[in-house]
Parts: C-alpha cells; structure tokens; sequence
C-alpha cells in the first residue's frame, strides 16, 4: 500500500482471540459490549476482554469510549479497499481501527490497525 508505514503482524498476541471475538460483537453491535448491558451471566457468560494493567490492578475498571462503525453492504474494487485504508490510518493516526472485508473467493477477513501501525490480520475459513 502506498503512503501507508503499517507493518502486518504475522504472530498473534496472546489475547488476540478475545480481541477478535470483541472486535466481531462490535461489528455487529452487540448489546454485551456495551458499558451499561445488563444480561443475566445464565443466557450469556461473555466479558468484555481486560489489558494487562487492568489485570494486574483488581481496582480499576475498563475505560468506556465512542465507537463509530460504518457499514458498507455493496461491491468495492480492491483499489477503493486500499485508498479506504490508507485514508482511514491517516485520520484515526493516534487510535486505532478495524476492517472486515468479505469476498467471492476466500474466506473473510478482518484486519486490526493499532496506535503503533501494527497491522494485525485474521482469516476466517469457509
């Protein structure tokens, strides 16, 4: 990609399933991330995934943010994909952002650009 300084991570981090599972429910707009969701833990034991620092510290809490989701249901051409990256990396340049992508052949994709341009990359199989 062009004018993009990322670098694609071929090993996951230890918490990168639970990354995954959070970032899907968010695509989805799931209710169980939301900070106010109050399910009965019988009809569902999900928590939302804690970092380390809140691991070590029993006291804190995890931090509540806006997320802004934008669904796209129709064709787009790989380059209007790559522009659309690269476009999105340089306004989100201090947070980070996903992009699920499914397609005709091959599986599903989902990709995970952090504050630091890590690119991490899971593919789903069919």
């Amino acid at each position: 990609m062009k004018g993009d300084d990322s670098t694609i991570l071929k090993e996951e981090p230890p918490e990168a399933e639970q990354l995954f599972e959070w970032i899907s429910l968010a695509m989805l707009d799931s209710p169980r991330i939301r900070i106010d969701d109050a399910i009965d833990p019988f009809l569902s034991r999900y928590t939302i995934p804690q970092s380390e620092a809140e691991n070590e510290d029993m006291n804190s809490e995890s931090a509540s943010t806006e997320l802004v989701r934008l669904r796209w249901r129709a064709f787009i051409s790989p380059k209007a994909l790559t522009t659309l990256w690269v476009e999105v990396s340089k306004a989100v340049d201090t947070s980070w952002f996903a992009m699920g992508v499914s397609c005709f052949s091959g599986g599903p994709y989902l990709l995970l650009q952090n504050s630091e341009k890590l690119v991490h990359e899971w593919e789903s199989q069919k």
